[in-house]
């Protein structure tokens, strides 16, 4: 979760938000999968494997942990 700036997700008492994303990708782990190979070749320095996300209820746990 990452604190956010955006006027809606306010808390009640006029505090920062948090927003997450929900986007974690799949696991199909499929033959021809064209996203594992651009995540291991040419975006593999773009972007970081966050090591706390968030489950459904909002709740931080560790991103290696089962839901």
């Amino acid at each position: 979760m990452n604190k956010t700036k955006i006027e809606w997700v306010k808390n009640p008492d006029g505090t920062q938000g948090y927003t997450w994303n929900p986007i974690t990708g799949c696991l199909n782990g499929c033959d021809y999968c064209y996203a594992r190979r651009l995540a291991n070749t040419r975006l593999k320095e773009r972007y970081l494997a966050n090591p706390k996300v968030a489950d459904i209820e909002g709740q931080l746990r560790d991103s290696q942990s089962p839901l």
